[in-house]
């Protein structure tokens, strides 16, 4: 919970910066430290959840621990390397900018299903998950599209043009995951997050 509540959400910043037509360092500002953030937020929570499982058992942490989630912070710097040179050749190739969009969500969505499928193949080859983060490795692959190569406008004018599709999914499937009969189990805890954030937010 302690690792939940650090987290902030950037669809829903970049969602508000967008509609607002938000620009100037601040606002630059607030986007770098809520990504950021997130990143932090993705490594910190597979380490509390790990020590959640393991006093939730009663049994004694796994040696293999820490080096699954080096492993896992590995691969996803490398999917991330990997998003970045395919997206690279991309925004290279002679394409309109619809079949370089249509690419653009491919690729990002491929992050996913690599991802996903390694953790399945390790599960079943070794009994032991590796889940290298897709999220993340789209952190890193964004990063260094925008710092380290020329395509730096061309890049941000796809995602842009992109983002309200994206956005649409993203908010629709978050309504379509509130459980009414949950929320009403759990109210109390709701309760105490929604205070957390009130406190934090009073000048």
């Amino acid at each position: 919970m302690a690792v939940i509540l650090l987290a902030r959400s950037p669809s829903s910043a970049i969602a508000v910066i967008k509609e607002l037509s938000a620009k100037g360092p601040f606002t630059q500002l607030v986007l770098g430290t809520t990504v950021v953030s997130d990143v932090v937020v993705i490594v910190l929570f597979a380490v509390g959840l790990e020590l959640a499982r393991s006093w939730a058992s009663g049994a004694p942490l796994s040696a293999l621990f820490l080096p699954v989630l080096l492993t896992d912070l590995l691969l996803s710097l490398a999917l991330g390397y990997l998003l970045y040179f395919l997206l690279l050749r991309l925004l290279a190739a002679r394409l309109a900018p619809f079949s370089k969009g249509v690419g653009l969500l491919l690729l990002g969505y491929g992050g996913f299903v690599l991802a996903r499928g390694l953790e399945k193949a390790t599960l079943h080859w070794f009994h032991q998950p590796v889940t290298p983060e897709p999220l993340l490795a789209g952190v890193l692959a964004a990063f260094w599209i925008v710092n380290a190569s020329p395509y730096r406008d061309e890049f941000t004018r796809l995602v842009a043009a992109l983002s309200p599709a994206v956005f649409i999914a993203f908010f629709t499937l978050t309504g379509a995951s509130l459980a009414l009969d949950v929320l009403a189990a759990t109210w109390p805890v709701a309760l105490a997050v929604q205070s957390h954030h009130v406190v934090h937010l009073k000048p």
